[in-house]
């Protein structure tokens, strides 16, 4: 079951890395076979346009299907549910979505309450928004994004 929810997962995700999956060409030489990118859903038409530095996409649908929600970040002390905070191996993040892309970023918690935390970081600003829900789903796509996981697709 694990194994199907997982190639779900990455074949409705349309992911936006560096240079896209290896071209470098401008995108106007690369639209004569943008169709060729699109997956059974649709997915794919757009490609090669987040960097490392801005984080990854998600395209809406996949948003909507993971259930990915976020909050907007006003001036001042944030305020984030447990099920916000990623625990990896060796760190402890949230991810910020601004601007259309989705980033991991480093935090200092604040304050610890049973329920949220009280968190700041230099990479939060207001108008940010922190994701609440589907940050498991947003670390498989940022692993795929950056070339963890092969996609099967060539030229």
């Amino acid at each position: 079951m694990k194994t199907i929810l997982f190639f779900s997962l990455m074949s409705s995700l349309t992911l936006f890395a560096g240079e896209g999956h290896g071209h470098k060409e401008k995108k106007e030489e690369h639209a004569e076979h943008k169709d060729e990118h699109k997956d059974e859903h649709g997915h794919g038409d757009e490609h090669g346009e987040g960097t490392s530095e801005n984080g990854f996409k998600l395209n809406e649908k996949s948003t909507k299907k993971f259930g990915i929600q976020t909050v907007t970040l006003k001036a001042g002390v944030v305020e984030v549910p447990r099920e916000a905070i990623f625990k990896g191996l060796n760190e402890v993040n949230v991810y910020r979505f601004r601007d259309g892309f989705y980033k991991r970023i480093d935090f200092k918690t604040l304050e610890n309450n049973k329920d949220v935390l009280k968190i700041s970081s230099s990479d939060l600003k207001s108008g940010d928004q922190i994701v609440i829900q589907g940050v498991g789903f947003l670390r498989i796509a940022e692993i795929a994004a950056s070339g963890g996981i092969s996609d099967s697709h060539s030229h």
